[in-house]
């Protein structure tokens, strides 16, 4: 038995048919996206308890903030170095961090910055702040990318390290840092970083 042949396009009732069932999904699928879309915000209730004082911003006339970064957790090596921001939103970023900080010490978020040679740049001076010493690093901070939970291994070391050859670390990682074990850990006034 043959089957008939078909006809080259659907009949007619069929098209209809079809265009509203695609405007029903069409606008179940906007329904659905619109439920899953984030809620008005409502107003925040006011707060019971008092605020904590936050302590007064140390900065320079420029702007600049200065954090101290040293190692968190265990500290076998105990040094630190200084870390300039001066983009308002990141020391912003940076007081917020330090505050989750006050919470909870072990916290660490790794710093990623670019260095150049030379101890600073005039308005301040990269020293180890931690150990007490008071060493006057040969390189400084120029530029404070960002927070990091993890870096390429290259960026990973101390302080102490870059120092052993500045020159050196700055060639291999296009003048970069990234320590894992480091964080801010406080923020510094300018009379301890002047140069």
């Amino acid at each position: 038995m043959q089957r008939p042949n078909r006809p080259a396009t659907r009949p007619a009732s069929r098209t209809p048919a079809r265009a509203i069932l695609a405007v029903l999904l069409a606008l179940a699928l906007v329904a659905a996206l619109a439920a899953c879309a984030e809620p008005e915000p409502t107003a925040t209730p006011e707060p019971t308890a008092e605020p904590t004082a936050t302590p007064e911003p140390t900065a320079v006339a420029d702007g600049t903030a200065y954090f101290l970064v040293t190692e968190y957790g265990e500290t076998p090596l105990a040094d630190s170095y200084v870390l300039p921001v001066s983009d308002p939103a990141q020391v912003a970023e940076v007081r917020a961090f330090l505050a989750e900080r006050e919470k909870d010490e072990s916290l660490g978020r790794i710093v990623v910055a670019r260095i150049a040679p030379g101890s600073g740049d005039g308005t301040y001076v990269n020293r180890d702040v931690a150990s007490g010493s008071g060493l006057v690093y040969s390189w400084h901070v120029t530029e404070f990318v960002g927070f990091a939970d993890m870096t390429a291994e290259i960026l990973d070391g101390w302080p102490g390290k870059v120092e052993e050859d500045a020159d050196a670390w700055i060639a291999n990682t296009q003048g970069m840092i990234g320590f894992w074990s480091y964080t801010v850990t406080s923020e510094l006034t300018p009379d301890e970083v002047a140069p």
